[in-house]
């Protein structure tokens, strides 16, 4: 990585602790108004923002540990679902 600053990014000539960094990024997910989640490679949920919860209902707590195939539960069209599936594994 350059040690020059790269415009937009926000990397500064002097590294920032990690810890800083983590939080920083967090904090922009969890007030992002769009629905973001993490799911590891079996397709089992990690994270959840609050968006996620207003869009399907459930809480990051309730999802933590289950298989993305939970939310199909609700309704959700099998096609979506598939899709969702794909996006989450990219």
């Amino acid at each position: 990585m350059s040690k020059e600053r790269m415009p937009g990014l926000g990397w500064d000539r002097q590294p920032r602790p990690i810890a800083k960094v983590l939080r920083t990024l967090r904090y922009a997910v969890e007030q992002c108004p769009e629905m973001v989640f993490i799911v590891d490679s079996a397709g089992e949920f990690e994270y959840a923002n609050h968006a996620f919860e207003t869009v399907t209902g459930y809480s990051a707590r309730e999802v933590s540990g289950h298989n993305l195939s939970l939310i199909i539960a609700d309704g959700t069209q099998l096609e979506g679902y598939h899709r969702l599936r794909e996006e989450a594994l990219l």
